[in-house]
């Protein structure tokens, strides 16, 4: 029951749309709580009500309870807390998709803002980020992307080297895998956002991968290529969406050779982007 700026009062209803585990046939004749198959639509809400201003509402969502997605869709502007015990069930959930993406992105959105304000143990919260390890929607891995990366800027700021260690090689564990199906090189068949995800994962790497031997050897092979060659082939084996992130990671395993290359390239490159790209790796290091 807020108070409006001219003083006023006004009762909100808050629309809640739910979906759960096993419930009914959805229109579109797939079970809740299954995968979605071939041809079939990904998840969508099943359930709606609207909720007065209260301190207490109930309402029914056929199913068997094992889950529960409040907020289906994500339509609402709103944080769900989920019991503790829930927990590990919509972690299976998300890793069997049984949630449309948007719900995946709400449920780890929602699970990290709530760690945040001390409302969730880390630990919960570490265990929903290891349900997205077979993700494959480009924007969910946005989402993922952008968690890991906050953790690991809050953990390099505690003073706890050996806790950051353990969180890195958890990150590496989600982050290998997809580099591997994505590879370094664009291909004709990406679409935009598979193009855009595999820009944004590399250039996450520096913050995890700089020990990894696999990694900074393509970093360097490719930047060698680079140097070689800047405004011809050089350009095709480092694209401009990663290549702040491999002078870091570059730079991470170098030194002063690899400094003044970069600085080179800062002096001689003539698109503002593939400059400003070298200023900042230049910057961290």
């Amino acid at each position: 029951e807020p108070d409006l700026v001219d003083g006023s009062e006004k009762m909100w209803m808050v629309p809640i749309f739910a979906q759960a585990s096993g419930g009914d046939v959805r229109p579109g004749g797939r079970p809740i709580g299954r995968p979605p198959e071939a041809g079939e639509a990904d998840a969508s809400p099943e359930e709606m009500s609207l909720m007065p201003a209260a301190k207490a509402y109930s309402m029914s969502v056929a199913g068997d309870g094992q889950w529960v997605k409040l907020n289906a869709g994500q339509h609402v502007p709103l944080r769900v807390k989920y019991p503790d015990s829930m927990i590990p069930a919509l972690c299976e959930a998300v890793k069997a998709k049984a949630v449309g993406a948007a719900d995946r992105i709400g449920v780890l959105s929602d699970q990290a803002a709530l760690t945040k304000a001390g409302l969730l143990d880390p630990a919960l919260y570490l265990q929903v980020l290891a349900a997205y390890a077979a993700e494959d929607d480009a924007t969910v891995w946005g989402m993922v992307l952008e968690q890991l990366a906050g953790l690991h800027a809050l953990l390099v700021g505690g003073g706890a080297p050996e806790l950051l260690g353990l969180f890195d090689t958890f990150a590496r564990s989600l982050l290998l895998p997809k580099l591997a199906e994505l590879g370094w090189t664009p291909r004709a068949s990406d679409g935009h956002l598979t193009r855009k995800l595999r820009g944004e994962l590399i250039c996450v790497l520096p913050n995890f991968c700089a020990t990894d031997a696999a990694v900074v050897g393509e970093a360097r092979r490719r930047f060698d290529a680079f140097v070689a060659a800047p405004e011809g082939d050089g350009a095709k084996e480092l694209p401009a969406e990663y290549q702040e992130a491999v002078y870091k990671l570059v730079l991470k395993n170098g030194g002063e050779k690899e400094f003044d290359q970069i600085l080179g390239l800062f002096d001689s490159l003539t698109l503002n982007t593939a400059r400003k790209a070298a200023l900042q790796g230049l910057g961290a290091a």
